[in-house]
């Protein structure tokens, strides 16, 4: 599946004009990821033809 690094805000997950959200989102909402380069983008993967899938 293709990903993007995206920042989990508080309405969710925004990924090709849609936005995604769920309750197990709730802890990393606004936290860094730790991930490098810049350690605020979390890495998402998605189904391009399934907007139904995050």
């Amino acid at each position: 599946m293709p990903r993007e690094r995206r920042v989990i805000g508080p309405s969710g997950v925004r990924i090709n004009n849609r936005t995604y959200d769920a309750r197990a989102l709730g802890p990393y909402r606004r936290q860094p990821s730790g991930a490098r380069p810049d350690g605020r983008l979390w890495e998402v993967h998605y189904d391009p033809y399934d907007i139904s899938r995050v």
